[in-house]
């Protein structure tokens, strides 16, 4: 191990994970590395109920099991796995419901030695075997009005206007972006100590775009690694009322920390405006509807309570 020159350690996030963490570890150990590529599993539990903890040690070992007293939320098991790693090189962050192709940790590494580059991101693969649209600009109260007012379908007929990039140029080669949805990341050693591991009080969402906002300020950038893949089973987020709920509540918070408060006052009234035009659609609307006029800041708190009490899923899922 010591003649290794990089050292990379995946920590994957668990809760109630256990019919997907098989296969996720499978394909990490079919990874297809270099000989000065190393990799380490660790799987990061958030107090699962289920089989989890069992499954993860049968294949990994005790040691490489890390279980959480309680559910303290993502972004807070990311920082326990990377503590638990002080001797890597990277982290590659993985959803439990990820699985990937044989050469996407050595694409990865591979992109992130590109100077200037602190994050690397691979394709995301959805169930149905179709390239997702993960990668982002930066957050603007006017591009989620547009969306809020004309729909996504809209929006796609203009991609410049849209936060997602969705051009399928854009992912074909190794694109640079504000930030990406978090299933899968690499970082670097010396991004992650930088910007000082994921902001905690996010519990889940927004946690991926407050970490590569923060990065891009230090001079670290994302990339897209294209001949990187990862198949990403996803969860129920947008329907599920508490996760979508705090999802939006999250961007708007978010925001108004990232761009100051009448910046996140007009980012409130798009969100708002999407949630109250789309509620008689869905109950996740409804509900995200209902906690934002309540208040997004107040209302925070009583939505992760009943995400932690009846644990609806695996909240891993994002």
């Amino acid at each position: 191990m010591t003649d290794v020159a990089t050292r990379v350690t995946a920590v994957i996030v668990s809760f109630n994970s256990a019919s997907d963490l098989a296969t996720c570890l499978a394909s990490l150990r079919a990874q297809d590395l270099p000989d000065d590529l190393a990799l380490r599993c660790l799987v990061v539990d958030n107090d699962s109920t289920d089989d989890s903890v069992t499954v993860a040690a049968s294949i990994l070992g005790p040691d490489g099991v890390i279980k959480l007293s309680g559910n303290a939320g993502y972004a807070a098991a990311l920082n326990a796995g990377a503590a638990a790693a002080p001797d890597a090189d990277a982290i590659l962050i993985l959803n439990a419901d990820t699985e990937l192709a044989p050469t996407t940790v050595r694409e990865l590494a591979a992109a992130a030695t590109t100077p200037g580059i602190g994050i690397a991101v691979p394709l995301i693969i959805g169930p149905g075997g179709h390239v997702e649209y993960t990668l982002r600009r930066p957050p603007t109260a006017w591009r989620a009005w547009i969306r809020a007012l004309t729909g996504r379908s809209l929006c796609s007929r203009w991609p410049w206007v849209d936060e997602a990039l969705t051009s399928y140029a854009d992912y074909t080669a190794p694109t640079r972006a504000a930030w990406a949805t978090g299933a899968a990341m690499y970082v670097t050693r010396a991004c992650w100590g930088a910007v000082g591991g994921f902001d905690e009080s996010w519990f889940l969402y927004s946690e991926e775009t407050d970490f590569a906002l923060r990065a891009a300020a230090l001079g670290y950038a994302l990339r897209l690694a294209p001949r990187a893949a990862v198949r990403h089973v996803g969860g129920p987020g947008r329907v599920e009322p508490d996760l979508w709920t705090l999802l939006v509540i999250n961007r708007v918070i978010h925001h108004r920390r990232y761009a100051g408060p009448l910046a996140g006052t007009a980012m409130y009234g798009a969100m708002l405006a999407n949630e109250v035009l789309r509620s008689p659609f869905t109950p996740a609307h409804r509900r995200a509807a209902l906690e934002l006029i309540r208040g997004p800041q107040r209302r925070r708190p009583a939505v992760i309570d009943r995400l932690q009490a009846h644990r609806p899923m695996d909240v891993a899922h994002v």
